[in-house]
């Protein structure tokens, strides 16, 4: 298996298993790796998801 497919691999079990969105109906929803109390870590976060092309669990 090449390095790659190695590091697909890895990022898919990120985006799968570990990364998901924290937040209720009436707050803010955030990935669970954002400070949920600080707005530019959320924004932070929204955006490297944004940019890794993930879609993230609920």
């Amino acid at each position: 298996m090449s390095i790659a497919n190695l590091r697909e691999k890895y990022h898919r079990r990120i985006r799968t298993e570990i990364v998901r969105v924290r937040g209720t109906e009436d707050r803010r929803r955030y990935p669970n790796f954002a400070d949920g109390g600080s707005k530019s870590s959320v924004e932070i976060s929204w955006a490297l998801v944004k940019r890794l092309g993930w879609s993230v669990p609920e």
